[in-house]
């Protein structure tokens, strides 16, 4: 039996990564703080970056280590830029270096985030893209990319990177979606209020799919430091969004937006998913199916609290 090392395995994107490869067989361990995962054999309760970490890898030996760690805010960033980089880029390299001493032959997945792209000026957005990020978010993630891409270069590890766009799904009680979700709901018809000028786009992934992509990517990739976008590929305006939430949910209400555009967030995003898609990867939760279920959570939810 192989075994998985899921770091964040108690996180959104983590806890369906634990679910996908456990029902693969797969040995699946849990690292990070939080909750133990209902999916992983074993969850190990530990804030990364720690000595522990290495008695981990010499214990089991792993295949395969997939980071889902670190922040994801890019608010807090540009609040806490240092935080920030000790969180996501200084978290990387030193998974990089245990593996690197301890489990050589393990791959390496790591996940990173359309961030790095920033504003640019053509739509879709290909890998080969400029990189110019707009926040330290941003910024920190690519540094993420270079620090894999030098321990694959020069110590001959394996693995990966993945640059997701806006991951979505009944599991993640915020951001965009779920909060559109909740202020509709809530507002029992009156208006709503939302942030931006409702312009803005993004290219949403559920978080079971994300999971699907790792595991054909560690079957079917090069596993030589390449970058593959993971997204729909299909681009939706955030008015549009909260158009289609309020028709799935069966509400009935205005939607005023107020017009701010937070420093750090990019304008629009589409990717180009052709390189991931040469692997044989397509999602397979469309957006409207995913909505549905974000939906169906939140009433629960509402029902519970009632």
């Amino acid at each position: 039996m192989k075994t998985a090392i899921i770091v964040g395995g108690s996180g959104f994107i983590g806890g369906h990564v634990c679910e996908y490869f456990s029902e693969l067989d797969w040995q699946v361990i849990s690292v990070g703080r939080g909750s133990i995962n209902p999916y992983a054999e074993t969850h190990y309760n530990l804030q990364l970056p720690h000595d522990s970490f290495s008695n981990l890898i010499k214990c089991f030996e792993p295949s395969l280590c997939v980071n889902c760690a670190g922040r994801a805010s890019v608010g807090l960033s540009m609040k806490d830029p240092l935080g920030d980089f000790y969180a996501n880029t200084v978290l990387v390299i030193s998974l990089l270096d245990t593996i690197r001493q301890f489990a050589p032959n393990c791959i390496f997945i790591n996940l990173s985030s359309a961030s790095v792209y920033g504003n640019p000026s053509l739509l879709p957005i290909n890998e080969d893209t400029l990189i110019s990020p707009v926040s330290s978010y941003g910024y920190h993630k690519y540094m993420e990319e270079l620090v894999v891409q030098e321990y694959i270069s020069l110590h001959h590890l394996r693995g990966s990177i993945l640059r997701i766009f806006s991951a979505y799904g009944e599991r993640l009680q915020r951001q965009v979606i779920w909060d559109l979700t909740s202020k509709i709901i809530s507002a029992n018809g009156k208006p709503v209020t939302v942030l931006g000028t409702g312009d803005e786009s993004r290219d949403f992934i559920h978080g079971k799919d994300i999971a699907r992509a790792i595991e054909i990517i560690v079957s079917k990739g090069k596993l030589q430091g390449e970058v593959y976008n993971l997204a729909s590929g299909l681009e939706i305006t955030i008015k549009q969004l909260a158009n289609r939430i309020i028709k799935l949910s069966q509400q009935s209400c205005e939607l005023y937006f107020d017009g701010a555009s937070p420093s750090g967030y990019a304008l629009r995003w589409r990717a180009d998913t052709s390189k991931l898609q040469k692997l044989g990867f397509s999602p397979s939760i469309m957006l409207d199916e995913g909505l549905k279920l974000v939906i169906q959570k939140y009433q629960k939810k509402l029902d519970a609290m009632s």
